[in-house]
């Protein structure tokens, strides 16, 4: 792995982090979910479970990733 993964890499977990937490605040567990074409902005840390390519989908600030950090359109 390289440095430019790892940081990736913890930039995603520390946003996934602050997702769940802001949704333990507001009391709603629930993923948003949808076709690839009803994304909303992809704010960091946001959750979306695509039902097109059928995965979970992080937003970054800058566009969407697989939990395994690969870019998705």
């Amino acid at each position: 792995m390289t440095l430019e993964q790892y940081i990736r890499n913890q930039q995603m977990a520390e946003a996934l982090e602050d997702s769940v937490m802001a949704n333990e605040a507001s009391h709603d567990p629930r993923c948003a979910f949808g076709p690839s074409s009803d994304r909303s902005t992809p704010i960091a840390g946001r959750l979306y479970f695509d039902t097109d390519l059928n995965k979970l989908i992080i937003g970054t600030g800058d566009g969407w990733v697989l939990t395994d950090g690969t870019e998705v359109d």
